[in-house]
């Protein structure tokens, strides 16, 4: 059965977009007068993000009918990028990868009007042009929400450092003296226009360029999180968060109160009292952090880099990356986590890595990092 989008929806699909395509660098007029004095003429569509119908591209996840046909389920695209999203089974472009053209694109409209308040901006695409250990010319389009999928070994780290030392060069330090050359590009989007940043690091140097010219540095307003799972060779419990978090320990108190505000955290009371924190997680009682099971202070740890990622993009378009530990979830929590994510109330991007999914796949922007030949190809999950 196929369900068809009412043309209350479809108005309201397409007033959000201004009646523009929301497609990357199109951004077309789609309705304008017609050949007659009283015809108006449309070229636009509002194109299921999730499909019409269970046999279509991109599949229906576990939306119900009335989701399926709702506001949340489209975008609006000129006519020749409607039928560019759904050709090939629409394997190109993901749900996840539709909901970010049109969240940037609707904050493009928004900052016209007048009623943005935040800096939103993403990075779209990912070019290796040089870089052992990935193969030459290997390409990604992140989404609002993305997954880098493989063993040990094979590069996710890498890559999480290459896109996030771009915006921060701390990221990039321990990359700067390896022998070996590397050339890769990064695409980003704002409200305004596109930017492309390429990046080539060789012996002890790094070179940047900003459209097409040379600069010293990124001067780009961008904020990174990066939580990653090193040993910090902290003695105390907050400062190895604080270490896998990259901030000073003396922050982890004063960021409570944010941490408990949100009703989808999964910490329910924080207290730092004693030079120690005493949390409440979901399913325990109140405990030192220290004392917490491997899976619960990995939730506390994400929750923390949820908040310091929420608290930044109020102010500048920020990445969250999340580096390794999600091992040890269980699928309720991982699916919740990710849910999440991808969710409009959280306006930064993020990355997450992880050994293997615990869902299904569908509808997720999600790359399989692969060993062969000597080299590590980016698989789309899809594929």
């Amino acid at each position: 059965m196929r369900y068809e989008v009412p043309e209350p929806i479809k108005r309201k699909i397409a007033g959000r977009a201004g009646y523009r395509c929301s497609f990357p660098k199109c951004n077309r007029a789609t309705i304008g007068p017609g050949h007659e004095f009283d015809d108006v003429l449309s070229v636009g569509k509002a194109a299921h993000i999730h499909s019409a119908s269970v046999s279509g591209p991109r599949g229906q996840a576990d939306l119900t009918p009335e989701q399926i046909v709702s506001v949340s389920n489209g975008i609006w695209l000129c006519s020749i990028h409607a039928d560019l999203v759904d050709a090939n089974r629409g394997t190109n472009f993901p749900a996840t990868t539709l909901m970010s053209f049109r969240d940037l694109h609707e904050r493009r409209i928004s900052r016209e009007v007048g009623n943005i308040h935040t800096r939103f901006g993403w990075i779209r695409e990912v070019l290796v042009e040089e870089g052992w250990p990935f193969a030459p010319g290997s390409r990604l389009e992140l989404a609002k929400t993305t997954l880098f999928i493989g063993g040990n070994g094979v590069g996710k780290t890498a890559l999480c450092d290459w896109i996030a030392g771009t915006l921060d060069s701390r990221h990039l330090q321990r990359w700067q003296f390896s022998a070996r050359n590397r050339i890769y590009s990064l695409i980003f989007d704002d409200e305004v226009t596109e930017h492309r940043i390429d990046v080539r690091c060789n012996d002890d140097e790094v070179a940047y360029s900003l459209d097409g010219q040379s600069v010293p540095y990124v001067p780009l307003a961008f904020s990174v999180v990066f939580l990653q799972y090193e040993d910090k060779h902290s003695k105390s419990p907050i400062g190895r968060l604080a270490g896998r978090l990259g901030i000073n320990q003396q922050l982890i108190p004063k960021l409570l109160k944010e941490v408990t505000r949100n009703q989808s955290s999964a910490i329910r009371h924080a207290q730092y009292r004693k030079r120690k924190l005493f949390l409440d997680v979901v399913g325990t009682s109140e405990i030192p952090y220290q004392r917490l099971s491997g899976s619960e202070r990995v939730r506390v740890d994400v929750e923390f880099a949820i908040t310091l990622a929420r608290l930044e993009s109020r102010y500048r378009p920020t990445l969250l990356v999340i580096d390794a530990g999600l091992h040890v979830l269980d699928r309720e929590p991982w699916a919740n986590l990710l849910n999440r994510l991808r969710s409009p109330d959280l306006d930064f991007q993020s990355i997450v890595t992880t050994s293997e999914p615990k869902q299904d796949l569908e509808g997720w922007q999600a790359y399989i990092f692969q060993y062969a030949n000597r080299e590590v190809h980016l698989i789309p999950a899809s594929t």
